[in-house]
């Protein structure tokens, strides 16, 4: 379930994905949205939950999907990563009522989280903000990030 309203986005390697070298491996999905940062923002929320079918065998190992959220400025073309997870880094919890296409019959999540990004050197300038889950290692074992609650305060 979403953490605010009814709705969410959903990223997977999986169903919707696509083979891209921007992806630093070969499958994932992105979404992107450029804004002007107003002057009176300071920080830049979101709510995140990653479940993927590769904990707790391949955590590890070079198996290791990711989800990054990164910034680019769009005056100056520079990238910021301003989150990176993947399989080998969160901490995970089992979850049964998920089952991907072509996995296993297991699938573990982080559960939701926030994530706050210090934005205020961004102030005035247009930026895009990318979300990202890409597959790492191989293309068998799916992996899924929600978003919700985007948000700048």
């Amino acid at each position: 379930m979403p953490t605010n309203g009814n709705a969410m986005a959903m990223l997977s390697t999986g169903i919707g994905s696509s083979e891209s070298s921007y992806f630093a491996s070969k499958e994932g999905s992105s979404l992107s949205q450029g804004f002007s940062v107003p002057s009176d923002v300071n920080v830049l929320n979101f709510d995140y939950n990653l479940v993927s079918e590769e904990p707790m065998e391949f955590v590890g190992s070079k198996y290791d999907d990711c989800f990054e959220v990164r910034l680019v400025d769009k005056d100056t073309g520079e990238t910021h990563t301003i989150l990176k997870t993947s399989i080998n880094t969160a901490t995970w919890n089992p979850i049964s009522v998920i089952n991907f296409d072509g996995g296993d019959d297991t699938a573990y999540q982080t559960g939701w989280l926030t994530w706050d990004y210090d934005i205020s050197g961004f102030k005035g300038k247009e930026v895009e903000l990318v979300f990202i889950v890409y597959d790492k290692g191989d293309s068998l074992f799916d992996t899924a990030v929600m978003i919700d609650n985007i948000r700048l305060s």
